[in-house]
């Protein structure tokens, strides 16, 4: 007789459980919305499952619905991060926060949910100032145009500033990086030599993924464009520990880096170091504002770091076009 030899076998699903793939989600920022009254939520998508229309609403620590999502995406691609932006119409939550992020979508078995706890999460900005993007896009054809703009505080002094250059049939958008306490300012541009074209301007956490105030430049301007950052996070409207390092603004146009001490002292040494580790520009200086030429070299993310004569250090990532 012919024998069979029976195997013992184990079915093994071929999705992640729920609960495998809540594990597999990493908030990376919870923050207030920089230039609204809303929130952002930056969820990193560390599974292998493509999460359908997905959205969040946010509890408190007794459980009670406080901010309400809804669809902002067809979908979240697994190892991607993505920014939600959730809008809220009355006050916003305190400051730090405790409660919990209940992520809404649509997988293989239909409806599902994902509760991440936040336990005293800072809604404010974790460093010194908060870094942003000051742009401006044409809204015609580009054409040979040199704006001129700055960042100013409420009592209109310059804290930093810039050039953006176009040229017939370049790119459309020109895009610097600024970095900002938490407090009422303003972006001023103009063109000193119009040419009647109009071009979008304005401040934005990332010009390609959130919405931020802007305004319309056109027949040279000038134009001012006044915003509050982080406005919950101002000395007085909601505590913020007090910065242990110096603050500094830093300001990123193209390849030219301007750093300004808020508080009038020496800015001491400065470091920049390219995407490979590599040293590519710095400066030591006892003045309290300081501008570096980076010359002809690679672009990307690139860190900057300061250090005073008291030896605090602060390490920033910067854009360099």
């Amino acid at each position: 007789m012919k024998r069979i030899h029976l195997c013992p076998f184990v079915l093994v699903p071929a999705m992640a459980t729920a609960q495998t793939l809540c594990d597999s989600l990493l908030v990376e920022s919870f923050t207030y919305d920089p230039f609204g009254n809303g929130l952002h939520i930056r969820l990193d998508n560390q599974s292998t499952q493509f999460l359908s229309y997905p959205y969040f609403d946010v509890l408190d620590d007794q459980g009670n619905t406080i901010v309400q999502g809804s669809f902002g995406f067809f979908g979240i691609l697994p190892g991607t991060d993505q920014l939600h932006v959730l809008e809220i119409g009355g006050a916003p939550p305190p400051s730090p926060f405790t409660g919990s992020l209940v992520l809404h979508y649509t997988g293989p078995d239909g409806d599902a949910t994902c509760t991440i706890p936040q336990q005293a999460v800072s809604l404010c900005p974790a460093d010194s100032c908060f870094p942003f993007q000051v742009y401006a896009l044409s809204q015609n054809a580009p054409v040979n145009a040199q704006l001129v703009w700055s960042l100013r505080d409420a009592g209109n002094s310059t804290l930093a500033g810039g050039g953006f250059t176009f040229t017939a049939g370049g790119s459309p958008e020109a895009v610097a990086q600024a970095c900002l306490p938490p407090g009422e300012y303003s972006l001023h541009v103009e063109w000193p030599f119009p040419t009647g074209e109009t071009f979008q301007v304005g401040v934005s956490p990332s010009v390609f993924e959130a919405v931020g105030p802007d305004t319309l430049l056109a027949q040279g301007g000038p134009v001012t464009l006044p915003f509050t950052l982080f406005g919950p996070c101002i000395a007085g409207t909601q505590a913020v520990p007090e910065a242990a390092t110096p603050a500094h603004l830093i300001a990123v146009d193209a390849r030219t880096v301007r750093i300004t001490s808020t508080d009038g002292r020496a800015i001491g040494e400065v470091m920049i170091v390219d995407p490979a580790g590599r040293r590519v520009g710095g400066i030591r200086t006892t003045d309290a504002q300081a501008t570096i030429e980076l010359g002809a070299g690679a672009g990307g993310v690139h860190l900057l770091r300061i250090t005073d004569a008291q030896d605090r250090t602060i390490t920033q990532r910067i854009v360099i076009l």
